[in-house]
């Protein structure tokens, strides 16, 4: 059926915007290599979906034209992702069609994912702002959808707000019977409810003193005092620049709801962080 739908693209082009934004389905593919790639992990980025088939007339027209935008935008504010949408996969032929194109951004392997995003036909490309909500979409590309898809590509990357940079330091564990990995594991879960709570955050794991990381907006840090299967979590943030303490959240609750607490501490130290 999407054969049939692709022949209308020498007939009709179609441009979609929608006046509110809205999220798109979270994906979880694999790459051309098998490598599982999952949408929400480019949260905070500009993101062009390209939906294509290998037998699409329309879809090898446009890729000189994706390539040359990869090669404009790539870096790390703008990813392109190539979404294949083949009934039968056969990874070589696809491989060979991004070697003759000289593709060389991400493709995925999602036979069956159209659906979830709308696809009528092909190709389809979906700009997401980097709240992963769908800015506009375009069936089928010409020099004038080019242009409006370029200078949207432009628009979102200008008005994004400036990254916060937030390093997290060491978190102190002390109690009966605690797990000693458990720190690490505070350290992780923190990452991802930050990553989650605002998608300028960016957060890298730090050493206290260590000055070769320059890039520290705010220093989380804290603890957890355990006792009896239940402890009293922590947080603290200080500033970057001159270690002074700026905040602190706690919160008590049993040890295998730690997560839990995590995310209930970020909402409450979020907003310091966001109004850097």
């Amino acid at each position: 059926m999407l054969k049939v739908f692709s022949s209308c693209l020498l007939i009709l082009l179609l441009i979609t915007t929608s006046a509110m934004s809205k999220p798109v389905y979270d994906f979880k593919l694999q790459d051309f290599d098998g490598n599982t790639v999952q949408l929400s992990d480019f949260k905070g980025k500009v993101v062009l979906l390209d939906f294509w088939a290998s037998w699409c007339a329309p879809c090898k027209r446009a890729f000189p034209y994706l390539v040359s935008l990869n090669n404009k935008y790539g870096d790390d504010d703008f990813v392109l992702i190539g979404v294949n949408l083949d009934r039968k996969v056969d990874l070589p032929k696809f491989k060979k069609l991004l070697d003759y194109y000289k593709i060389d951004y991400l493709n995925v392997v999602g036979t069956n994912i159209g659906m979830r995003y709308g696809v009528r036909a092909m190709p389809t490309t979906i700009l997401l702002n980097p709240a992963m909500e769908e800015e506009v979409r375009f069936i089928g590309l010409t020099p004038k959808s080019e242009k409006k898809l370029e200078s949207k590509i432009q628009e979102l990357l200008y008005k994004k707000e400036q990254p916060v940079y937030i390093c997290l330091d060491y978190f102190k564990v002390f109690g009966d019977n605690v797990d000693a990995d458990l720190g690490d594991d505070i350290r992780r879960s923190l990452f991802k409810s930050l990553n989650d709570y605002d998608p300028k955050f960016r957060i890298n794991f730090s050493v206290p003193g260590d000055t070769s990381n320059t890039k520290c907006h705010y220093n989380l840090s804290g603890s957890l005092s355990a006792n009896a299967g239940k402890g009293r979590l922590v947080v603290s943030v200080y500033d970057g620049e001159n270690g002074l303490e700026l905040d602190n959240a706690s919160e008590f609750g049993k040890l295998e709801t730690v997560d839990a607490m995590i995310d209930v501490l970020v909402s409450r130290i979020g907003p310091k962080l966001v109004n850097k």
